[in-house]
C-alpha cells in the first residue's frame, strides 16, 4: 500500500508555499516594516524560540534560539547598528549556482524534497560615524556544529553569496553568546524599555517620573541601590517597585548608562551601576519619552 505524505504541517516547504510567502512580502522591507522568511511556526528547533518585540523598531522579530535572541541583544546596544532582519531569505538562483560550483547538494526539504529557500540568520546595516550605512551578515551557531561536513557545507554556500554580494560574512558562535549574567543583565533593564503596556499607562505620569529619578540620579553619591530608591520613594508620587522599575526603563533607552557584565543588580549594589548620562544616546523617534 502506498502512503500518501501530507505537506499540510507548517514545517514542510512546498513550492506553492514559498510562492505564497514571496506574494505575501516575506523577507522584503526594513525597518518596522520587514517580514522575516520563516517565523517560529514555520522551523523545528532544537532549543527554545522566541517572538521578542525590537527596540530598533517596533516589531516582532522571529529567533528560533537563545543564541539567536542573545546575538540580537547584543546588537542592539551597539550605538551604530540601525536595523536588525533575521531570518533573511538568500536568492535561490544564486545559491543553487554557488552549490553546482561547489559540487555540492543545495539544501532541500527533507519531506517534499524541494530545495528550500536559504536564510541568513542575522542581517545588520549599520551607520559607521559620518559613514554611509553598511550592511554585514551574521550566521549563529554552536561551535559543535562546525564538526559536521553538510554545516560547513552550507555555511560555505551562504559565506559565498555574501562574498558576490560585497557583503561581510560573519560567525558568531556560542562561547560569546552564553554569558548568563550579562545576557540576564540586558533583559532585565530590556523588559522595561517599553511601558505603554504597563496597567494605567500615563505618559504625563511617567515623564514626571523619568525626570525625578534623573534629577535624583545626578546628585546622588556613594549609596546603593536600595537606599536611592528608598529615598527617592519617600518623597511621594512612587508606588512600591516603581522608582526602581523607571530606572530600568531609563537604562534601556540608553538615557542612564548601564553596564551589563557584571548581570542584574541587587538593592545592596552600588548605585554606581546606574550613571547619569550628560548625552543621552538616541535611536529614533519611537526612543521619545511619550511611548
Amino acid at each position: 500500500m502506498t502512503t500518501v505524505r501530507s505537506f499540510s504541517s507548517p514545517y514542510v516547504l512546498t513550492e506553492r508555499r514559498i510562492g505564497a510567502w514571496q506574494r505575501d512580502g516575506r523577507g522584503e522591507g526594513d525597518g518596522a516594516g520587514y517580514q522575516a522568511w520563516l517565523t517560529v511556526r514555520n522551523v523545528k528547533s532544537r532549543g527554545r524560540k522566541h517572538r521578542m518585540r525590537g527596540i530598533l523598531h517596533d516589531r516582532v522579530l522571529h529567533l528560533m534560539s537563545d543564541l539567536e535572541r542573545n546575538a540580537v541583544l547584543h546588537f542592539e546596544r551597539q550605538g551604530e547598528v540601525v536595523d536588525i532582519r533575521e531570518q533573511f531569505p538568500l536568492d535561490r538562483g544564486i545559491t543553487r549556482a554557488i552549490a553546482n560550483s561547489m559540487g555540492v547538494r543545495h539544501p532541500t526539504d527533507p519531506a517534499s524534497k524541494v530545495q528550500i529557500v536559504m536564510t541568513t540568520d542575522l542581517l545588520i546595516t549599520c551607520r559607521p560615524t559620518n559613514g554611509p550605512l553598511v550592511s554585514r551578515a551574521f550566521s549563529i551557531k554552536e561551535g559543535k556544529d562546525l564538526l559536521s561536513t553538510r554545516v560547513m557545507e552550507k555555511q560555505e554556500i551562504e559565506r559565498r553569496y555574501w562574498q558576490r554580494l560585497g557583503v561581510s560574512w560573519n560567525l558568531m558562535l556560542d562561547n560569546i553568546l552564553r554569558d548568563g549574567p550579562r545576557f540576564e543583565a540586558i533583559r532585565w533593564i530590556r523588559d522595561w524599555f517599553y511601558v505603554d503596556g504597563v496597567g494605567g499607562h500615563d505618559p504625563r505620569c511617567w515623564n514626571r517620573r523619568r525626570r525625578r529619578v534623573l534629577e535624583a540620579l545626578s546628585v546622588a553619591d556613594g549609596t546603593t541601590l536600595g537606599e536611592f530608591t528608598a529615598s527617592v520613594s519617600a518623597g511621594g508620587g512612587f508606588a512600591a517597585g516603581e522608582v526602581l522599575s523607571t530606572l530600568r526603563h531609563l537604562a534601556a533607552r540608553r538615557l542612564v548608562g548601564f553596564d551589563p557584565s557584571l548581570g542584574v543588580p541587587t538593592l545592596s549594589s552600588p548605585l554606581s551601576r546606574f550613571q547619569p548620562l550628560d548625552r543621552p544616546h538616541s535611536l529614533g523617534s519611537h526612543w521619545s519619552l511619550a511611548a
